[in-house]
């Protein structure tokens, strides 16, 4: 059986990327439980800090599918915005 954990990342996106149902993909098609905590958006683009929750090799594949989408993912170890 795999191994449930919580990862909380910080995502930073273009504007183009923040109109796209991104976060819903990678919950359906990654089996992940995505918690918003924070987040900021503006004309340039935005930031969040989200918590996914799940399978370690479907939150490890859906953090290389955001980079392979363009998101630039980072440990969360401070607050988005401000």
């Amino acid at each position: 059986m795999s191994e449930v954990v919580r990862r909380t990342v910080r995502l930073t996106f273009s504007q183009q990327l923040a109109d796209e149902p991104i976060l819903f993909q990678v919950a359906r098609d990654y089996d992940l439980v995505p918690t918003i905590r924070r987040a900021h958006l503006d004309p340039s683009g935005g930031e969040v800090l989200l918590q996914l929750e799940g399978a370690k090799e479907n939150v490890e594949s859906a953090i290389g599918y955001l980079r392979g989408r363009g998101v630039v993912v980072a440990p969360a170890n401070e607050d988005v915005g401000g």
